[in-house]
């Protein structure tokens, strides 16, 4: 038997952290072709994260694009008026945060290639 689901998608809020997981929601959106009008449906999904895992996946933040994989996992549970209701979920094997919504830092390097010692007797020697 086989239980493996891949989504790719956005974060609707940042991550959840609770004592033993990270919780995330992630929307997939497919078009599809209804009397020749195009329309889009977003897809909610429930992602948990345990283990070490939740080290990275709690610095997800709202808007982050997202890679996940793990199982479908289905659970029941009773909500305040004692109805029976099931819950579906991603359980996370392996996540990647593809693009980040985080507020970007410089990525210039301290150091330009003139800066790094080399001697003068090599540098005449490189094939580039």
């Amino acid at each position: 038997m086989y239980n493996k689901l891949s989504i790719i998608g956005h974060t609707g809020s940042d991550a959840n952290v609770t004592e033993k997981a990270v919780r995330l929601n992630v929307a997939t959106t497919y078009s599809y072709k209804q009397n020749e009008e195009w329309h889009n449906k977003t897809q909610w999904h429930n992602v948990v994260v345990f283990g070490g895992m939740t080290n990275y996946a709690k610095k997800v933040m709202k808007g982050d694009l997202v890679q996940v994989e793990g199982r479908f996992e289905s659970s029941t549970y009773k909500n305040a008026d004692g109805v029976e209701k099931i819950s579906f979920a991603l359980i996370a094997d392996n996540m990647k945060i593809i693009t980040s919504s985080a507020p970007k830092q410089s990525t210039q390097p301290t150091h330009s290639q003139d800066d790094i010692p080399f001697p003068d007797d090599q540098r005449g020697d490189l094939p580039f």
